[in-house]
């Protein structure tokens, strides 16, 4: 009988971590490319952002892209406030706006209408302020939206409601 308890325990044991590893991956929903994707606001807008949490994504970036949909980007993710995050736009297609962000989500700087690179080496654009993520949208996103700095970004958890 002590055997089956332990077994049985053990069983619940590995039960409950499984639970806990899938309710921590389901705060990111996988599209149908299976890029990682989180959905959020800023400036009360829902946009759809792929994650570049790891060093070859954030390599990549969007570079080689033509065409970004409406509310939709990418969030560079750090793993600590980092000063002078430097980005530039080598193989990018599109003209975006950059915006940074700080360990709290709140937007800590903008650098607006980044032009797609034509001149090598291509030029940088790089942060005054500490930021910990980086999101980049269309150009023009940030005016449209009327996006400014100390606005919030917020991570839509699944199945959690707007309020």
């Amino acid at each position: 009988m002590n055997v089956f308890k332990k077994t049985f325990v053990e069983f619940i044991v590995v039960v409950v971590i499984l639970v806990l590893v899938a309710l921590a991956l389901s705060y990111f929903v996988s599209d149908e490319n299976g890029v990682r994707v989180i959905n959020a606001q800023l400036a009360e807008q829902n946009v759809t952002l792929e994650v570049a949490d790891n060093t070859f994504l954030q390599g990549i970036g969007l570079s080689g892209r033509e065409y970004l949909e409406e509310n939709h980007g990418m969030i560079f993710v750090y793993d600590q406030e980092r000063e002078n995050l430097s980005f530039w736009m080598k193989d990018t297609l599109i003209p975006l706006d950059i915006i940074f962000l700080n360990a709290d989500f709140e937007v800590v700087e903008i650098i607006e209408n980044v032009p797609i690179c034509e001149e090598d080496p291509c030029p940088t654009y790089d942060s005054e302020q500490k930021a910990q993520y980086v999101i980049e949208l269309n150009a023009g996103w940030v005016e449209e939206n009327n996006l400014k700095e100390g606005d919030l970004l917020k991570i839509k958890v699944p199945g959690q409601s707007d309020s």
